[in-house]
């Protein structure tokens, strides 16, 4: 069977690394005192220096080396481009480890788990769904792969389910409140799952107050609206699609909400005299 390269690198990266004559020598004392090229690009990776480690990890899969080796060298090829952004690319190289097998139950889920959060931010939710479900046969305790599997299901219309699965992923990893974001997003998107699922309103409140990342509140300030008036007034609020920037999420929030907004532009305020800049008497 003949199996994919580690994605040789661009030109720009190429260029990088024949300039870099540091990684170049730093290389060559490793593997003179015995560090494999996997192990001295697991080390590249560690510092930041991507080119260095899939050259690294080029120099690996062009030779003949056993399954477990070859699988660890397109894992972390994998990792490396999808912290570069490149998920076309990441998700070939975990496609491959998936494909040669990984011995150890960890590597085996984390190759199938970042698979499928691959495959969703390339937009192919039924194949990333696939996978999810296969991560969680191999460790259903993670809560990884039943986040990404909520994604997954979201992704093809299933809001139902997919709040199940973020969920026992809130459920499984209340320090990363990832999991828990997206479904309060979902709830407020769905409100039929909320109607079905009557008593998931509680539980995402009560999983809201315990996280150990939320910010303690402060009380009331001033005659503003209650905490009663807010929950109606949030009931108008549309929540847009995510836009994601490698870790980062930003989702948009849309009110319709008719009625007059109380504030004037800065040439209005300069022309009525209540604006003064810096420095102004």
């Amino acid at each position: 069977m003949t199996l994919p390269t580690i994605f040789p690198l661009s030109e720009d990266e190429a260029a990088h690394r024949e300039v870099a004559a540091g990684e170049v020598e730093e290389f060559a004392q490793m593997a003179a005192a015995g560090t494999s090229p996997v192990e001295t690009a697991e080390i590249y990776a560690q510092m930041g220096w991507d080119a260095g480690a899939l050259s690294a990890l080029q120099t690996q899969i062009s030779h003949d080396i056993d399954a477990q080796a070859r699988a660890r060298c397109y894992r972390l090829a994998g990792e490396i481009r999808e912290r570069l952004g490149e998920f076309e690319a990441a998700a070939r190289c975990y496609e491959a480890a998936v494909a040669v097998g990984l011995p150890d139950p960890a590597g085996r889920y984390f190759a199938h788990n970042n698979l499928g959060y691959c495959l969703n931010r390339l937009g192919r939710h039924a194949e990333a769904e696939a996978c999810c479900r296969r991560a969680i046969e191999i460790d259903a305790a993670r809560f990884n792969a039943h986040k990404n599997l909520g994604i997954a299901l979201e992704g093809t219309g299933r809001p139902g389910e997919a709040a199940v699965a973020y969920r026992i992923a809130a459920r499984a990893q209340p320090r990363d409140d990832r999991a828990l974001r997206r479904l309060r997003v979902l709830l407020v998107n769905h409100p039929d799952v909320v109607r079905d699922q009557p008593d998931l309103v509680d539980e995402v409140e009560a999983l809201r107050k315990s996280s150990p990342n939320r910010r303690s509140e402060s009380g009331p300030v001033g005659n503003g609206p209650n905490e009663e008036d807010v929950r109606r007034l949030l009931l108008d609020i549309r929540v847009a699609e995510e836009v994601a920037a490698g870790e980062l999420q930003v989702f948009g929030l849309f009110w319709d909400r008719p009625g007059e907004l109380d504030y004037s532009t800065l040439d209005e305020a300069l022309a009525g005299g209540s604006f003064r800049g810096h420095g102004d008497p």
